[in-house]
């Protein structure tokens, strides 16, 4: 009886032993799905992709762009006008909800939409002969994230943003707003001069499908505009910087950097700019208008993009969204809305 005991213990204990040997043995590889993206195998070229999208509007309808570029950004320089109450740019009011909102909060705005991807993409393609072009063309594309962020806002943090995974730091500094600029500068030029025309392909770009010259030409702009921010506070740098540049940036539409919408996708894919002047959840449709300074100051120049840009009479009614097949292209027939400050 005791030998049949003993026998079972010592057979539970082999089965044991090989359970255990068995399941220990290249656990890793075992458990590791071979086409799962990990820290060896990820790819930048899809979170490019959504830094971009994401710059041309907020996922969550047009957050962002709806109070930050329209409601504020462009009525305060008198491109568009409304006598909408809650468009408070061009009655000069402070909505401190909406000044804030291109900034964003913990689930919307440009950190955490913009910043944090972009971020992503430049530190994973850095020192990765194989993701060149990509770390080059990420390196650009922040440039234009944070030109943004510091034209609206001043001084914000910069150099530490969108470090929290890499370094652990979680608050970040603020910069001062020219050495953000002088950095930006520094950033954009070596990544335009990095970029090789015969290097990686960058599939995740949805501004120029991976077109290495464009991106140059993009960057070269880039730099006149950046340094053109200069000319009042520092000349001699502004001037430099320009001089870099000259018969270099872009020169004609193809060369145009933009996302082509899909208003099929509503408001995931839609452009949010048309998006909102369209009236998906307000009156916006009919009550904001090009603002008369902008209309005149293209009247008084002969601009031929007035008859492009502008129309009357859009609208059959004014309550309604159905629009006028008989709208009114016409230059001189164009008028801007005034709005009376207060």
């Amino acid at each position: 009886m005791k030998t049949n005991i003993l026998n079972k213990y010592s057979l539970v204990l082999l089965v044991t032993v090989l359970l255990g040997t068995g399941c220990t043995k290249d656990f890793k590889d075992i458990n590791t799905n071979p086409v799962a993206y990990g820290p060896s195998s990820f790819d930048p070229n899809y979170t490019l992709t959504s830094a971009q999208l994401t710059y041309t509007g907020s996922i969550d309808f047009a957050y962002d762009t709806w109070r930050g570029n329209l409601i504020y950004s462009a009525t305060m320089m008198q491109g568009f006008s409304t006598v909408i109450s809650y468009w408070a740019g061009d009655k000069y009011l402070l909505n401190e909800g909406y000044t804030a909102a291109y900034w964003g909060n913990g689930s919307v705005g440009a950190y955490i939409e913009q910043v944090r991807p972009i971020v992503d993409v430049v530190e994973y393609a850095k020192g990765k002969p194989k993701f060149n072009n990509v770390y080059q063309i990420g390196r650009i594309w922040k440039a234009v994230i944070f030109e943004r962020i510091t034209d609206l806002y001043g001084d914000v943090p910069y150099s530490e943003a969108g470090q929290g995974f890499y370094t652990g730091n979680f608050t970040p500094k603020y910069d001062k707003q020219q050495a953000i600029y002088m950095d930006l500068l520094k950033e954009v030029e070596e990544a335009s001069n990095g970029l090789n025309e015969n290097g990686d392909a960058v599939t995740g770009d949805v501004i120029y499908n991976g077109n290495i010259p464009q991106w140059k030409r993009f960057a070269n702009t880039l730099i006149l505009r950046l340094a053109m921010r200069l000319t009042k506070v520092d000349e001699n740098t502004a001037k430099t910087y320009v001089q870099k540049v000259v018969g270099r940036t872009m020169t004609e539409n193809k060369d145009n950097a933009f996302v082509a919408h899909d208003v099929a996708g509503s408001r995931v894919t839609q452009n949010r700019n048309s998006q909102v002047l369209l009236g998906d959840g307000g009156q916006e449709n009919y009550y904001v208008k090009w603002s008369k300074t902008f209309i005149d100051f293209l009247k008084n120049s002969n601009d031929p993009r007035l008859e492009k840009v502008a129309v009357t009479q859009l609208y059959l009614t004014e309550g309604g969204k159905a629009q006028n097949p008989s709208y009114v292209t016409t230059a001189a027939a164009q008028k801007g809305c005034l709005m009376e400050k207060i």
